[in-house]
């Protein structure tokens, strides 16, 4: 079930929250799926079992929480002993949309991109996680809200909330600094300070990520469609560039499970 936030101010950073109450059910078909590369940070809350996954050649298991803030490569997610679990998706403005929630700044996230949940945002989700276990996945909106909603810095106003995340895939590095006024050396230090990330990296993972959850959602096999779409240069260029994040060319990122598509209307 796919919940969205219902307090407006929570809206501008997190995307939506997906409670799944029976995992066994929903991955029957494929228990290990990958996930990639991107800027949409996410938290995993596991409410019952623990999860298996494998990053950077290490395998771990945990039945801790886990905050996702920045991938750097291939994530294999293994539920076959994960029984309830919630996703919460943040907006795709990398570690921009987490910074309102903690006092951790963007360096320290991306040093530890992938952590305890508890770790980064305090106490208190030990709390949390005990009451959305015991509670109707309808009630679990409430819950969620009202903990993001207590630590959420109701002053923060982020440069790339406002300025990088309705870019169109066609707006370069250039057209943004005409636009903005900013100087190259300005606008660097804006992206980086909030995303931990380069313009140039934030735009080409923004690009690329946006490519791949299409190509999961439709399974579209014509390439020089999205070449055309995602402003590649061409398809050799688009190719080489899904392959570098994912591991995979386009056509085995087809026919490998990823988690886009088991959720609920993805975005």
């Amino acid at each position: 079930m796919k919940l969205f936030p219902q307090i407006k101010e929570l809206q501008d950073h997190i995307n939506h929250y997906w409670v799944v109450k029976d995992s066994n059910g929903l991955f029957s078909s494929s228990p290990k799926v990958y996930g990639y590369p991107g800027i949409r940070p996410e938290i995993i809350i596991i409410l019952k079992g623990y999860l298996s996954y494998t990053y950077l050649g290490k395998t771990y298991r945990t039945n801790k929480s886990v905050l996702a803030s920045h991938i750097k490569n291939n994530f294999l997610f293994d539920s076959s002993n994960l029984e309830q679990f919630i996703i919460v998706q943040f907006k795709p403005r990398s570690i921009s949309s987490l910074l309102p929630f903690t006092k951790y700044t963007s360096k320290q996230l991306m040093k530890h991109s992938l952590c305890n949940f508890k770790d980064v945002f305090g106490k208190e989700v030990i709390k949390i996680e005990r009451e959305l276990l015991h509670k109707n996945a309808s009630f679990s909106i409430d819950i969620l809200d009202a903990f993001f909603w207590k630590i959420m810095n109701k002053n923060f106003n982020g440069f790339v909330m406002d300025l990088l995340f309705d870019l169109s895939f066609d707006e370069s590095i250039p057209m943004i600094l005409e636009k903005t006024g900013y100087s190259q050396s300005t606008l660097e230090r804006h992206v980086k300070t909030e995303t931990g990330l380069t313009p140039k990296a934030y735009l080409g993972l923004r690009k690329y990520k946006a490519a791949v959850e299409e190509i999961h959602l439709t399974t579209n096999p014509d390439w020089q469609y999205f070449v055309n779409k995602y402003n590649y240069t061409d398809q050799s260029h688009f190719i080489k560039t899904i392959k570098k994040y994912t591991g995979f060319t386009p056509t085995q990122l087809i026919n490998t499970p990823n988690l886009i598509s088991f959720r609920p209307e993805y975005y």
